[in-house]
């Protein structure tokens, strides 16, 4: 490693390794006066050494110090959250799991299962073996989220995006909740990294059809999937897209229209039939949950669901509709609630400006993404559509068990990056055509 890293300082910016220098600095001080937390200090230092062995990162100047900016601020949250105090969002459920950690046995596991949080806290538990420190399970998401910014630039690298590649890491990195909730200990991270790394590895597979990259698919997808209820509902249809999408043939969006509706049904079943099994097993028994399913109008069970999930203060309801047609738009509205609201007309406090200004950034993205992969070509088209898939998906089963704009913002930080990476670029080249075609006309 210090070979590699020696070997690569020779090309390398004096500023980075000045820069490099004052981490390892920063680090063995943190080591001496919190000695605790020895294990999170190093994992600080050798974040920013670990950049020299990604070619994607380092050999773009720019790109680089946009990255080890990005990385810094991360690392800057964590600090303040365990040495300053707590930030928004990280009281209730990072506090819990750092402490189901730090008591975790076994026979709890064989209570709860692997399921969800439960294998958030094996793997925190797995961490404090080394060393237990709060601090330590931070830096170990930071770690985490260095890896998806990796995988971030491979995706730009594999779709040839050119332009607003900064832009695009800035947004994917600077976003509020991505900055603050996967600097502490939250799971989010780790479904965005486990995820990214598996859908960038089918991609890969689709692209050489190489085993190793079907594994790596698979084990990213499976560990998603583990780590959220949610994710292991949609991980099933996001891999059954990925074996249909054809890699050479045309893959427009009225074929993707129709796949959509074809497995639609199955998959509108499974969710509910989960739903069913997960809210009621405890209170029936035998086939209960099954008997109550049929006889319970299904969007009513989904709001039950909605209404025991979300404990917050800023919640949000959707209308339920009574109707089999009528009932469609209603899963329809959930998913229009989680994607784009608040709306305008719903903002009667200070709290929901925030609030409304994701929502508005979410929109723009949103269309601008589908105008960004329609401009594709060739297999990149299809690679597109199929991630665009992947969002709408995720986001769609995410919507029926979230009522609260906390948590919203929590999920949309698994997802959002795919937005972020098709979106960014169509924005940045309309803003500089607008801007040159006023320049224009101001010469002339």
């Amino acid at each position: 490693m210090i070979a590699r890293i020696l070997d690569k300082g020779k090309d390398m910016d004096k500023r980075y390794l000045i820069l490099c220098l004052f981490v390892a600095i920063l680090s063995g001080i943190g080591i001496i006066f919190w000695p605790k937390d020895w294990a999170g200090w190093l994992v600080l230092g050798i974040s920013f050494f670990l950049v020299f062995f990604f070619d994607e990162v380092y050999e773009n100047k720019t790109l680089l110090f946009v990255f080890v900016f990005i990385l810094f601020c991360h690392h800057l949250v964590s600090i303040f959250n365990a040495y300053v105090t707590l930030i928004p969002g990280a009281t209730k459920d990072a506090v819990s799991f750092h402490q189901k950690a730090l008591s975790f046995t076994y026979d709890r596991f064989l209570q709860t299962g692997f399921m969800g949080a439960s294998s958030y806290i094996i793997l925190l538990h797995f961490f404090y073996k080394l060393c237990p420190s709060r601090f330590f399970g931070q830096e170990m998401g930071v770690l985490a989220f260095l890896f998806s910014g990796v995988l971030f630039i491979k995706f730009q690298t594999l779709f040839e995006i050119t332009q607003a590649r900064v832009a695009s890491l800035l947004l994917f990195g600077l976003m509020p909740p991505t900055l603050l909730w996967t600097s502490v200990e939250l799971r989010e991270v780790w479904q965005l990294f486990f995820l990214m790394f598996g859908l960038y590895y089918g991609l890969k597979w689709k692209l050489e059809r190489k085993t190793n990259y079907f594994l790596f698919f698979l084990i990213g997808l499976i560990a998603a999937a583990l780590l959220q209820v949610g994710l292991f509902v949609a991980i099933p249809m996001v891999f059954g897209f990925f074996v249909i999408c054809p890699r050479n043939k045309s893959l427009s969006w009225q074929v993707l229209f129709h796949v959509c509706l074809l497995m639609g049904g199955v998959f509108l079943f499974l969710i509910l039939f989960s739903f069913g099994l997960s809210f009621f097993w405890t209170t029936q028994r035998g086939f209960g949950p099954v008997v109550y399913l049929y006889h319970l109008h299904p969007l009513s069970l989904i709001n039950q669901v909605r209404s025991q999930i979300d404990i917050g203060n800023i919640n949000y309801y959707v209308p339920v509709f009574k109707g089999h047609f009528l009932r469609i738009i209603s899963l329809f509205l959930m998913w229009i609630y989680y994607l784009f609201s608040p709306f305008p007309w719903m903002v009667n406090h200070i709290k929901y400006l925030v609030l409304l200004l994701n929502a508005w950034a979410q929109i723009f993205l949103f269309a601008a993404s589908i105008l960004y992969i329609d401009r594709l070509h060739s297999y990149l088209k299809n690679f597109g559509v199929l991630m665009f898939s992947v969002y709408l998906i995720i986001t769609f089963v995410f919507a029926l068990g979230i009522g609260n704009y906390g948590t919203v913002l929590r999920h949309q930080i698994i997802t959002n990056w795919i937005i972020i990476l098709f979106g960014t670029p169509f924005i940045m080249w309309f803003l500089m055509s607008f801007f040159e075609k006023i320049t224009a006309y101001e010469k002339n």
